[in-house]
């Protein structure tokens, strides 16, 4: 996941995301990230390569 790193505010904290099939609603991916998109805060990366879960309980807390 990335962004461009442009405008007011650009930096993001990315805690996790969240992914539904819409034609199986019940069917969730989980990505963690819990880490900064930002060229000034935290290791300054605003691209990240995330792995996804179909486990909810495997995304740190």
């Amino acid at each position: 996941i990335e962004h461009d790193n442009t405008g007011l505010n650009a930096s993001w904290f990315l805690d996790r995301v969240v992914v539904t099939d819409m034609n199986r609603p019940h069917l969730r991916f989980y990505f963690a990230c819990n880490n900064w998109l930002s060229m000034t805060e935290g290791d300054s990366l605003f691209v990240r390569d995330l792995l996804g879960s179909l486990d909810p309980m495997d995304m740190p807390k």
